[in-house]
């Protein structure tokens, strides 16, 4: 996926999912196009979730989470969950897109 940061930079990102340990929920990665770390797409906050289902990371990389919302990876539940200062956004990802989209991210 071609990426424009917010100083204006193209980065062609590679996405990686994954589980977090904690509470084995999903977790979604973005790699640049040299293999290294970009952003963690998801958060893990240790609540009890439903598979598919994650919260985003929009403290950190709210632009790249737009740009994958606008792509159809995933759709808002409109339910959030605080911590500290930041309430982050629950989120259904699109199987069909994760399948396409995202390679599994070896631990």
């Amino acid at each position: 996926m071609k990426y424009t940061d917010p100083l204006g930079k193209t980065h062609e990102l590679s996405f990686y999912n994954s589980v977090y340990l904690f509470d084995n929920s999903l977790a979604v990665l973005a790699y640049d196009s040299d293999d290294s770390p970009y952003a963690h797409v998801t958060v893990c906050l240790g609540k009890p979730i439903k598979p598919l289902h994650t919260f985003v990371d929009v403290n950190n990389c709210k632009r790249l989470v737009d740009a994958l919302y606008e792509e159809g990876a995933f759709f808002y539940t409109y339910r959030y969950e605080r911590s500290g200062y930041v309430e982050y956004p629950e989120v259904v990802w699109d199987e069909e897109w994760l399948k396409a989209n995202t390679k599994e991210l070896e631990q």
